[in-house]
């Protein structure tokens, strides 16, 4: 009997071949894709450019790293700025740059600083790729993203769709999001920088306590490992990955029903009543949701009351009442039907 032989692979093949595993299983990429790489500057985005770029000749993959300013911390801004540029023209990438005053657009838009962040960041996003003709862009978020998501989620309060965290693809506005690393941990993409000898920078924001997710990962879930569970972050980010699945089936049973029971007339949409009864609730809460992303484009500010006071509107509130949601979106309820609206756009 010959004995069994143990290779022991390099850890950066192992870390890309775990990246191509989970690019395959989600069928993120296709041969031949152009893709706009989301870069910050940390290592988290560092890494997914380095693993991207190793892929780059396999994969016949044109790549351009994108990076956004927020102008949030001053001269360590300008630094991360400089230094995605720098690793663009080390690997000679195109490299895109935008830049904004986070603090000056949140004002305009009432928004808190991290919501504005996002927010613009995604907005720079989609402009450079509609630019470039570009229909992908990849993300550096990580497990634990994914871990500190969930738990950010569970104590502001969020159904099955918000606690099946940040998906691995999701189409937004035309364009695919893709999220390659979501199955690597924070600790495995910094072990395998500093074994490869490769830079990145830190953001010191990132250790203040003044944002809730901050206190979260620097906080929560160090005390969570600690005092309850060791493999507490495993499980959460299982949990997610188990709920994403449900969520899923229940989507797209729910966009079925809404083809077969709405007609839209006039930039409203109509709904039988006594049809959206019959359903489960759950399903009926798919179809309210569903109603409202194609009103407004997405679900910021819709939260579980709304629902709440939705399904008694459905089923206590008189003919003639009307439903006011955020953004303008309204619900009316005549004799046969619910019409959603936004309330410019009833007459």
């Amino acid at each position: 009997m010959s004995a069994v032989q143990i290779r022991f692979l390099p850890q950066r093949l192992m870390l890309k071949e775990k990246v191509e595993k989970t690019i395959l299983k989600f069928r993120m990429l296709n041969r031949g894709d152009k893709l706009l790489v989301g870069v910050s500057g940390g290592p988290d985005s560092v890494c997914l450019v380095h693993i991207l770029f190793q892929m780059k000749n396999d994969w016949g993959l044109v790549l351009y790293l994108a990076h956004l300013n927020h102008k949030l911390r001053g001269e360590e801004s300008e630094e991360d700025a400089l230094f995605v540029k720098e690793l663009a023209e080390r690997l000679k990438v195109p490299f895109c740059y935008g830049e904004v005053d986070v603090r000056e657009e949140i004002k305009k838009r009432g928004l808190s600083e991290e919501e504005g962040a996002r927010l613009l960041r995604y907005e720079f996003f989609f402009q450079t790729a509609e630019k470039l003709g570009i229909k992908k862009i990849a993300l550096g978020h990580t497990r634990d993203d994914q871990v500190e998501t969930v738990l950010m989620r569970l104590i502001k309060g969020a159904g099955l769709l918000g606690l099946r965290g940040i998906p691995h693809l999701r189409e937004e506005k035309g364009f695919f999001i893709i999220r390659p690393l979501l199955g690597i941990w924070r600790e495995e993409i910094i072990s395998y920088l500093e074994k490869e000898k490769i830079g990145y920078r830190m953001d010191k924001s990132n250790l203040s306590s003044l944002h809730l997710r901050n206190r979260i990962r620097n906080e929560l879930i160090p005390y969570l490992v600690k005092d309850y569970n060791p493999q507490i972050k495993e499980i959460l980010a299982n949990t997610a990955e188990n709920l994403g699945l449900a969520y899923e089936y229940i989507n797209r049973q729910g966009r079925r029903k809404f083809r077969s029971l709405t007609r839209i007339k006039n930039g409203r949409i109509i709904i039988p009543q006594e049809k959206l009864r019959t359903l489960p609730p759950i399903l009926q809460r798919e179809i309210f949701r569903i109603a409202i992303g194609e009103l407004k484009g997405n679900l910021r500010r819709i939260n579980y009351q709304h629902w709440k006071d939705f399904a008694d509107f459905l089923e206590q509130r008189p003919t003639g009442s009307i439903l006011d949601l955020p953004k303008g979106i309204s619900v009316e309820k005549d004799k046969k039907d619910l019409v959603f609206f936004l309330k410019n756009c009833k007459d």
